[in-house]
Parts: C-alpha cells; sequence; structure tokens
C-alpha cells in the first residue's frame, strides 16, 4: 500500500506535528507501507538527506517541501500569500506521485480548509479515498484577534463541516472521538506517538542539583505563566533548583514575557536557566540530567480536545512529570505512579507536586521508572502501527465497494 501524508508540519523535524508525522511514517514503512510525505509548511530540507537523483528521504521516507524558504514571514501579506502557494504546490506534487506511481490512500494531517481544500479535490479527481488526521480544536484565543481573525473561521468550518466529508478520521482524543461519532464516519483514535528504545535511560540525573524540565512552545496552550509561578512559589520556599526552559518563541512573544519575569524577580533569576530553541535531536541529551518534567495545560477547549505531543517524549526519558488533570492526560498519567496530576490553573498545586518530588526522591525516581514502561505500553509508534495499518486497508476496501464503476476507471491522462 502507497500512503500520501500530506499537512502543515515540519518533517522530519521541527515541531510536534512533524515528530508524529515522522513516527508514524517510519512505524508504517517498517510494516511494509510505502509512505511519501508532502509538508505544506516552507522549510529546507536538511541536506543529508538529499539522494542522488535530487530527493529527498529520510528512513526510508520520500519527503517533500511546498516551498524551500525561512518559515519566518515579515509581513502578513507576505505570509498569506505563502499559505496559498504552498497550498496549491502541495496538491500539484500529491498529483505528480498520483500519475507517476499511484497512490492507495491520502492523509491529511491539519484542520484548516485553505490546506485542506486543494488535497481533498485532488483526491475526488482521482477517486483516491482521503482520511483527516484530527490533533487539535484552537479556542479562539489562540488566534490574534479571536474570531476576527480569518484562519480563526477557515479552522472552525473545517472542524465542523469539512472533516465530515472526509472518507474517515483518525484522532487524537477522545474528545475529538465523541464529536466525529455522531457524523458516521469510520473514526481510529490514536494517541500521540513516541519511539521508545530497548535500551531504558539512565534512572538516576545528576544529584548535584534538583533540575525541573520543560520543553516546547512557551505559549498559554502549556499555560508557561503558571508555570513559572509555580517556580516562584517554591523559591519563596528556599528550595534549591533549577529550571531548565527549552523552546521556540516563535511569533506570540510569550517567550520574551517570560524572560521580563524572571529578569525582574531574584527568586527566579538565580533558578532559571532559559535555553531558547533546542534541536529537537538533541531533547534527550539536554534534559536526562532533570529530576522531574513539568507542562501545565490550563483547562480550555484545545487542552481537553488535543493531547501533547511532548507527553510521550517526557516519559520516554524515564522522569517522572508533574501535568495538569485535563483532557486525556489522566487516562494515560496515574497519578502519584507515573507522577503527579494537577488541577490545572492552580501555580500553588504544581508547586506543591514537584515539592514531594523534591522530598521523596527515591519516589521520584520509582515514578521515573513506571512513566517510561506506561509510555512505551499505550505511545509506542511500532505498537499502533498495525492499527493505523489495518484501518487504512479498511477505508480503502470500503472506497472501493462504494465507488460506482465510472469512478473505478482511471482518468484520462
Amino acid at each position: 500500500m502507497k500512503i500520501a501524508i500530506v499537512g502543515g508540519f515540519l518533517f522530519p523535524f521541527g515541531d510536534a506535528a512533524g515528530a508524529r508525522c515522522r513516527m508514524m511514517a517510519l512505524s508504517l514503512t517498517a510494516r511494509g507501507a510505502e509512505v511519501v510525505v508532502i509538508s505544506q509548511l516552507p522549510f529546507q530540507p536538511r541536506q543529508a538527506d538529499r539522494g542522488s537523483d535530487g530527493r529527498y528521504f529520510y528512513g526510508g521516507v520520500r519527503y517533500y517541501s511546498s516551498l524551500e524558504q525561512d518559515t519566518v514571514q515579515k509581513s502578513y501579506v507576505r505570509s498569506a500569500r505563502n499559505i496559498f502557494a504552498a497550498a496549491s504546490e502541495s496538491a500539484a506534487i500529491l498529483e505528480r506521485e498520483i500519475r507517476e506511481d499511484g497512490v492507495d490512500l491520502v492523509m491529511f494531517s491539519g484542520s484548516y480548509n485553505i490546506y485542506l481544500l486543494p488535497i481533498l479535490r485532488m483526491a475526488r479527481r482521482y477517486g483516491i479515498p482521503i482520511i483527516g488526521e484530527v490533533m487539535e480544536w484552537f479556542s479562539s484565543f489562540v488566534f490574534y484577534g479571536g474570531y476576527i481573525h480569518p484562519l480563526a473561521w477557515d479552522h472552525e468550518l473545517c472542524m465542523r463541516c469539512t472533516n465530515k466529508r472526509l472518507d474517515g478520521l483518525i484522532v487524537i482524543s477522545s474528545c475529538l472521538e465523541a464529536y466525529y461519532r455522531r457524523s458516521k464516519r469510520e473514526i481510529l483514535l490514536v494517541p500521540p506517538l513516541c519511539q521508545y528504545p530497548e535500551e531504558k535511560p539512565r534512572w538516576v540525573a545528576d544529584d548535584s542539583i534538583f533540575r525541573i524540565g520543560y520543553f516546547g512552545r512557551p505559549t498559554e496552550k502549556d499555560g508557561i505563566y503558571d508555570l513559572v509561578e509555580s517556580m516562584r512559589l517554591l523559591a519563596a520556599e528556599g528550595r534549591a533548583f533549577e529550571f531548565l526552559l527549552a523552546g521556540d518563541d516563535g511569533r506570540p512573544g510569550h517567550l520574551a514575557g517570560v524572560r521580563r519575569i524572571v529578569a525582574e524577580s531574584e527568586l527566579l533569576r538565580t533558578r532559571t536557566k532559559i535555553l531558547g530553541k533546542v534541536p529537537q535531536e538533541r531533547i534527550a541529551e539536554v534534559f536526562r540530567e532533570c529530576h522531574v518534567l513539568v507542562m501545565a495545560r490550563p483547562n480550555a477547549r484545545f487542552s481537553r480536545a488535543g493531547m501533547p505531543q511532548k507527553l510521550p517524549e517526557y516519559m520516554a526519558l524515564g522522569r517522572p512529570v508533574v501535568v495538569s488533570n485535563v483532557g486525556d492526560i489522566g487516562r494515560y498519567v496515574r497519578d502519584r505512579v507515573d507522577g503527579r496530576l494537577v488541577e490545572a490553573g492552580r501555580p500553588e498545586k504544581f508547586a506543591g507536586a514537584i515539592g514531594e518530588i523534591m522530598d521523596l526522591p527515591d519516589r521520584g525516581l520509582a515514578m521515573g521508572r513506571s512513566a517510561w514502561r506506561r509510555g512505551g505500553e499505550v505511545f509506542n509508534a511500532e505498537t499502533h502501527a498495525g492499527r493505523i495499518l489495518d484501518f487504512f486497508e479498511r477505508i480503502v476496501a470500503d472506497h472501493k465497494c462504494n465507488m460506482s464503476g465510472a469512478e473505478l476507471m482511471k482518468p484520462i491522462l
């Protein structure tokens, strides 16, 4: 089976959606599928992945960038122009793949009509089944200006209407699964994915100082200000620790706000190390010295509908996690077994949970071992690959049964 995965992510490294796509593509390839990845975000493919024929491969997966340029745009007009250009170019790449080698199924990863509709039209034109991968349902405040922003309306329309017209859906949470079940679509729930190596992590971190770690994009999605406040509360108790914060600021500017808060607080200034952007390939190397990993997602729609990719990445490091108990997080993390589940929006509760682990290091060590085992059970990409491939085969078989004789004929090229 040949599968084309198309969407707005950075492949193979660069963002959470790209990490999920990478692990899904590699695990499907290991099971005999042929996977081609088409990114709709502009980025420069890695030269190390360039083959002798000029095409790019990562781990046996061929991939394309729709626009090979810097992702940071200096104007809204240029950014909008590139969105349309990337959507159009990704559809052209997909059509070329269909014409040259054939494609059995298209999976669109994302939740915007501006990116989805050109791919949907191309799949319908060639009679190829198309499924959607839905990983988020943003609250309006995520967009600049809320519902004034055109992408906010585009996103809502895609979530409420367009996704229900696809041949099937892969969803990341039980919240999304319950919503789309009503549309009588074929649904498969696949949580965040991670590759768990057989080699166990080093359980004991550097004990010279207690380290608390966070990596990701420090925005309201991860409750970054609640997290910083919990660090201040810990420091006010006179506790010695180092807070390692790694992430890309992006356009929202939250990291700049965190820098100001840290600079203005003597308690935080001596205990916080802001690392900036750490390449995804180096995350494990940098954060394996932490004693606990933290994330304070708020109780908002995007938290209930989505699931953070960093959760399995945290647990793969073999460290206890302290996370807010929203959405499906409590479905996978067991309180006081794999870490601590904390009420969202309560920095004092986060500080207390971290303090418990600081006071009971042996208990923290046991939680870290348990988190690693638990993550391997519920998030391992290899475990889910068989379910995903069976789902794809069922969608393709159903699509062929439902097609008329005219649709079964190849288009005249």
